[in-house]
């Protein structure tokens, strides 16, 4: 038996709305994928937040960002901010996760999403109950 696999959907990146991102990590793999989409959407990139302040200043100047903080908590307490992209160390994910839903802020974390199924567990159901 065959079978018959849908053709993908494709869309334009210039379809999509554009978002004011805040970034949490100010490392490399978080260079790469604001660099990248920077490069390829109408994506925004307004802050960026490390526990190493020069870490964030520097990655802020590099990226053309318009702030930097060396507080978690302040970067997503910003109004002006829509999606919070986690690329910190895993073993602050489950803490800036649970702090972003709680402010309402829609999140896109690196891997791993926690280091252990029970805080992956808690990250998922303070999102589901924040949506639903």
């Amino acid at each position: 038996m065959v079978s018959v696999i849908p053709a993908p959907t494709l869309f334009k990146s210039e379809d999509s709305p554009p978002l004011r991102w805040g970034v949490v990590g100010a490392g490399g793999i978080a260079e790469t994928m604001t660099r990248t989409v920077q490069r390829s959407s109408r994506q925004e990139f307004v802050a960026v937040a490390s526990r190493t302040p020069d870490k964030a200043k520097d990655f802020a100047g590099k990226l053309g960002l318009s702030a930097f903080y060396s507080s978690y908590e302040e970067l997503i307490d910003r109004d002006d901010i829509d999606v919070v992209y986690t690329a910190n160390f895993p073993s602050s994910h489950r803490e800036v996760a649970l702090f972003a839903i709680s402010a309402g802020k829609p999140m896109l974390i690196e891997k791993p999403i926690a280091l252990d199924s029970i805080s992956a567990a808690e990250i998922y159901i303070a999102a589901n109950k924040k949506m639903f």
